[in-house]
């Protein structure tokens, strides 16, 4: 498909099973079609796949592991291998949550912490927003609260959340975390507009793990991307929820 698709493309493909490869190798030679083989989870064999073929590709397409471990590990030597507006496409990201392919928690960490690198690192300040205290959550809020203010020590630090009741009642220990708190409805345009006048906008970083419906993720966008520094991080949690059970709140055709 690729060599039909992009007859003068130079090709390469990467693949664990050696065995498979040899068999395959003519039919690749004549397609002008080259492979490395190796383990995508071992670092020294990503290295030798990145000086083998050179990089500086325009399009990456990861349809191997499906294992969170082996899209980070690949990403981070191959994104460096990607030109400038180049494609970097990750095939299957779901398979990583079912089956064989499970090896861990969602490593949010992971994101965050390559993200924050690109984005001048931790010891600066920052001024922060997180949509979603994490009251209904079955271990209780606040602990994003805590992780934040360990790890941006100096950052102003805000939170919107829609139960009132639980804010009120964790008030005191955002406080001494000195973090403050907006509350109502993310779907409501304007308690959003009261959110931005309250925050003063102007944030390095904004994270939407609220109400996790595309009519949510929409609303919060609308208003509060203009409220985001330029360069700064806007990230969306869970965007996959937004197609499943009580999130979903579209026909197929518009989720």
């Amino acid at each position: 498909v690729w060599r039909e698709y992009l007859p003068h493309a130079e090709i390469w493909f990467a693949e664990f099973d050696a065995a498979c490869v040899d068999k395959y190798r003519p039919e690749l030679a004549q397609l002008n079609e080259r492979v490395v083989t190796g383990d995508q989870a071992d670092i020294p064999t990503l290295q030798r796949w990145v000086n083998e073929t050179g990089g500086n590709f325009d399009v990456i397409v990861d349809d191997g592991g499906h294992s969170n471990m082996m899209y980070n590990s690949f990403y981070t030597l191959f994104y460096q291998a990607l030109r400038p507006g180049g494609l970097y496409i990750i095939e299957d990201i779901h398979a990583s949550r079912t089956g064989q392919y499970v090896d861990g928690d969602m490593q949010h960490q992971t994101v965050y912490g390559k993200a924050f690198e690109v984005h001048a690192g931790a010891h600066r300040t920052h001024k922060l927003l997180e949509i979603g205290l994490g009251c209904d959550m079955w271990y209780g809020p606040g602990h994003s609260a805590k992780v934040w203010r360990e790890y941006l020590p100096h950052a102003e630090i805000w939170f919107a959340e829609y139960n009132a009741a639980c804010v009120d009642k964790y008030r005191a220990e955002l406080a001494e975390l000195n973090e403050k708190v907006v509350t109502g409805d993310q779907a409501d345009i304007p308690t959003l507009q009261r959110w931005v006048n309250e925050t003063g906008g102007n944030f390095d970083v904004i994270v939407d793990d609220g109400g996790h419906s595309n009519m949510m993720y929409n609303s919060f966008y609308t208003l509060f991307y203009q409220a985001l520094r330029p360069g700064g991080l806007y990230v969306i949690e869970d965007m996959q929820a937004s197609r499943t059970g009580k999130y979903v709140d579209g026909d197929k055709e518009h989720q």
